[in-house]
Formats: structure tokens, sequence, C-alpha cells
């Protein structure tokens, strides 16, 4: 659903944009040389905070928290959801990568 979606994009983007991305850079850069930090392209550099500021804007004006029983309320609690989901199962993917065979 959209929902999904929104919710499964706003964990992969906002741990980037929001949360470490330039100091998760520099260490994916060393582990895997500059051809494996493309993904960091527009969240590491110049112009930083404006992104980070803009993503926060953007996705707080996906689905407002209007009152218990609006339709922006259900699409709000359903984001919410997937993202709580999604986080959870990215973590649990990152502890059981924290060495991985490949590196």
């Amino acid at each position: 659903t959209a929902s999904d979606l929104a919710g499964a994009l706003f964990c992969l983007w906002g741990v980037f944009i929001v949360g470490g991305g330039s100091m998760a850079r520099q260490r994916a850069l060393k582990m895997c040389g500059e051809g494996g930090v493309n993904v960091y392209q527009n969240v590491a550099g110049p112009g930083r905070e404006k992104r980070k500021q803009h993503f926060i804007e953007l996705w707080d004006g996906l689905a407002e928290a209007v009152d218990s029983t609006s339709t922006n309320m259900k699409q709000f609690t359903a984001v919410e959801q997937s993202s709580d989901l999604c986080m959870k199962l990215m973590n649990a993917t990152i502890k059981d990568l924290s060495d991985p065979w490949w590196l």
C-alpha cells in the first residue's frame, strides 16, 4: 500500500538524511571504496541542513494527525506503523550483518 511504501522510504532515507548519513558515508567509503557509496550522493556534502529541513517538512506534511477520527489520522497511523515495522526489520538486519563475511 501507499502507507507501507511511505513507511519504508521514511526509514531508509530518514536514517541517511536526518540521521548520520555523512558519518555512515565515511565508514562505507573505508570499507567499500568510492564505487560503494553512491547511495550517499544526496545525503552528504554541501546543503545537508537544507536537505534535512526539506525532508522533515515533506514527511510532516504527508499525513498530518488532525484528530482521532479523521482520514488523515488513519493515514498517519498507517505510515507510523509501517515505519515502526520497517525500522525494527532494518535494525534486526543490521544486527545480523554486524560482521559480514563478504568484507
